[in-house]
C-alpha cells in the first residue's frame, strides 16, 4: 500500500520474478484484478469488519500450491492505515507493508510515469486520491513497523536489492 508513484507495482513485480512470489495487482487500470481473482469479496469484507481470516484463507486456496508467496498491491485511495487491522493481519500471517516517500517525489514520478505509459493521467489525479496520505496524523508513529521509506534522502528510489532486503526485513 501507498501513494501512487512510491513503487509498490514495481516492488510487487521485483517479489514476484525473484521470491517467486504472484502478484495480484488491485489497482489495474481498466480492470480489477481483485474481482478476477475472487479476493475482492474478501477484501471488502476486511475493510468492514476487520477481519481478515476470510481473505486470507481466500487468497491461500486459490492460489499458494504454485508459489512461495504472494504479495498484493492496492490503489492509493484503497490505503489501509486502521493500526488494529494491521496488527490483526500480522498476527494471522499477512504483513502489510505500507510504502511512503515525501508528497512532491511520489507526484513527480506519478506525472513522469503517466507521460511514459500513454495513460497521461493529469496532476489532478493525483491529487484526489493522494493528498489525504500527507495530512497530519494519517500515518503515525505507531505506524513505523509497517513502514517501507522507498526513497533515499535526495529523492531517488532505492534499488531492487535495497528494497527486497527492507521487505524481508519487515516481514521477519
Amino acid at each position: 500500500m501507498g501513494p501512487s508513484g512510491v513503487g509498490k507495482t514495481t516492488l510487487a513485480n521485483w517479489l514476484a520474478s525473484d521470491c517467486n512470489y504472484l502478484h495480484i495487482d488491485f489497482d489495474q487500470w481498466g480492470g480489477d484484478a481483485a474481482s478476477f481473482a475472487s479476493l475482492r469479496i474478501g477484501w471488502e469484507n476486511y475493510k468492514t469488519t476487520g477481519d481478515i481470516k476470510k481473505l486470507r484463507t481466500t487468497i491461500t486456496n486459490s492460489c499458494s500450491d504454485f508459489v512461495e508467496g504472494i504479495v498484493l498491491s492496492f490503489p492509493s485511495d484503497d490505503m489501509l492505515v486502521d493500526l488494529a487491522m494491521l496488527n490483526q493481519a500480522k498476527k494471522v500471517g499477512v504483513h502489510p507493508i505500507i510504502m511512503y516517500a515525501d508528497a512532491e517525489t511520489c507526484k513527480q514520478t506519478f506525472i513522469n510515469r503517466e507521460m511514459n505509459n500513454g495513460r497521461g493521467l493529469p496532476v489532478e489525479h493525483w491529487q484526489k486520491y493522494n493528498a489525504h496520505i500527507y495530512k497530519e496524523g494519517y500515518l503515525t508513529t505507531e505506524h513505523k513497523p509497517y513502514l517501507l521509506n522507498a526513497y533515499d534522502s535526495v529523492g531517488h528510489r532505492y534499488n531492487k536489492d535495497a528494497l527486497l532486503g527492507m521487505v524481508i526485513k519487515l516481514i521477519a
